[in-house]
């Protein structure tokens, strides 16, 4: 069996891609205008990176974990169709074990 055909099995079995915002799916960076508004940088692909994960494994889950709360955190999971955006979190792993199991 190849080894990716072992891995693409073994994929399958996953049931939630959960991981952290600021730094994972932007440089890090936050700009602050003198309006308050702040810009993150996001990166387009990781956009299409959740696209093929979608097409390869609709059923599986996805979850944004963020320590801060953001508007744009907001826009982009709602743009991406994340299942959960969990912000203001300063335990990431309680947090997730809370809000999805």
């Amino acid at each position: 069996m190849s080894t990716k055909k072992t891995i693409t099995q073994k994929a399958r079995n996953i049931k939630l891609l959960a991981c952290d915002i600021d730094g994972v799916l932007t440089r890090g960076e936050i700009i602050v205008l003198s309006n308050g508004e702040e810009i993150k940088i996001w990166n387009v692909k990781d956009g299409m990176g959740y696209n093929e994960l979608f097409k390869t494994f609709p059923r599986i889950e996805t979850a944004w974990i963020s320590g801060r709360r953001s508007l744009q955190n907001e826009k982009r999971a709602k743009t991406l169709k994340i299942d959960y955006l969990l912000q203001d979190c300063t335990n990431k792993k309680e947090a997730l074990k809370k809000n999805i199991g």
